[in-house]
């Protein structure tokens, strides 16, 4: 037992995260030479387990090391008395106020809550017809990657940096081009189209790189999503045309696929992003018919349902992004057959509905990308088509 157990029985214990004892030991050491009044580390225990707001009393007569307050406080025992506080809220920001941990059934609890905050900025191509902007994917810095249809009905992918759109289209000579996802680093991932086939491509430094998983049916393979590093996630279809999830990492693939997910046509396993510690989300279909999301951490697969998305196959729910904080985004078809964007964040499922998206199952907002900040890309419809939009939070 460590002299800090010794002193402080009723708030560690053997084996406790290290950056708690750390803390403890800060706290000590600022209060010396007595140890911490009782009831700051009563208080600091407390808030350490249930990871939940801290309260402490400013100390009245002698406690521990603190002499008794003056009426008027000067700033320096103000700034003493400050210290726990500001130690206390490191220490929970490290120890990971994340999404809420899974429960033992598989499943994230949650509970849902409208959207209250941010604001929604269209995204429309120039050079597209209107109605046909799709935003897929946004990085740290800002840079927006989607998709657009011109007047002659090809699709071309687009990058959007600081106000400016470029247009990204395949040397290859392919006539759809889909940008989905983009990294820190400014990688781009997607697919294009050739006729009948469709390969995943990478475009790096100004150079495209076809990927094609070797396992499934040539022509088949669509990419989704890069982290930092480089791993990239996506899926492929084998020949009784089932979809299975890949990650390619240091030019190696892994199949990836949920344990719940059905195995007959149309079903299967499709992730959509990884963060850089190698968590992936994504969808799979089970052998009802109905879509469900899924985290893949630490080789667990968690089953993601929005609690307002309807059951069976006319609803369900599509994890698409996974920021370094935890946080994810997705969507979920509610019971009308309208689609709404969701974020999950601590356990909590928030709603994000453009308010220019039309309302019911014409209409409807899907959420696609979540950068380190907490910015947000996807989706809107409305009487014209298909908008993208990024949603600023504060």
């Amino acid at each position: 037992m460590s002299p800090l157990t010794k002193r402080y029985p009723d708030l560690l214990g053997e084996g406790d995260d290290p950056a708690l004892i750390r803390l403890v030991a800060d706290l000590d050491a600022a209060c010396a030479p007595r140890p911490l009044p009782p009831r700051h580390a009563d208080a600091i225990g407390g808030a350490i387990e249930r990871q939940g707001p801290l309260v402490i009393e400013p100390a009245t007569g002698r406690v521990g090391a603190y002499p008794r307050a003056p009426r008027r406080p000067s700033w320096a025992a103000l700034a003493a008395a400050a210290l726990p506080l500001l130690l206390l809220f490191v220490l929970l920001v490290a120890r990971g106020y994340r999404s809420s941990p899974p429960s033992r059934s598989g499943t994230v609890p949650g509970v849902a809550t409208p959207f209250v905050a941010g604001r929604f900025i269209t995204i429309d191509d120039p050079k597209g017809v209107k109605g046909t902007s799709y935003a897929y994917g946004i990085d740290q810095q800002g840079d927006i990657v989607g998709t657009y249809t011109d007047s002659t009905s090809a699709s071309h992918g687009f990058l959007l940096h600081q106000g400016r759109y470029t247009t990204l289209d395949d040397p290859n000579g392919a006539y759809n081009i889909f940008a989905e996802g983009i990294n820190p680093r400014g990688d781009i991932v997607g697919r294009y189209a050739e006729v009948g086939t469709l390969h995943g491509f990478l475009l790096r430094r100004g150079s495209y790189t076809t990927i094609d998983d070797p396992a499934g049916m040539l022509g088949s393979t669509d990419v989704l999503g890069i982290n930092v590093q480089g791993d990239v996630v996506g899926s492929y279809t084998d020949s009784a045309g089932t979809s299975h999830g890949f990650l390619l990492r240091r030019g190696r693939y892994t199949t990836l696929d949920d344990p719940r997910a059905g195995s007959s046509n149309g079903q299967g396993t499709t992730p959509h992003g990884i963060d850089q510690q190698g968590n992936i989300v994504g969808t799979y279909t089970d052998s009802t018919g109905a879509s469900h999301g899924f985290l893949l951490r630490r080789g667990r697969y968690t089953t993601l349902d929005d609690p307002n998305a309807a059951r069976g196959a006319n609803g369900g729910t599509t994890a698409s992004d996974i920021n370094a904080r935890g946080d994810i985004v997705g969507s979920y078809v509610d019971s009308t057959g309208a689609s709404h964007g969701f974020l999950l964040r601590r356990g909590r499922y928030t709603t994000l509905d453009d308010p220019k998206a039309a309302r019911g199952a014409t209409g409807g907002t899907s959420a696609w990308g979540i950068d380190a900040r907490g910015d947000i890309v996807g989706t809107y419809t409305d009487s014209t088509g298909t908008h993208g939009f990024l949603l600023r939070q504060g």
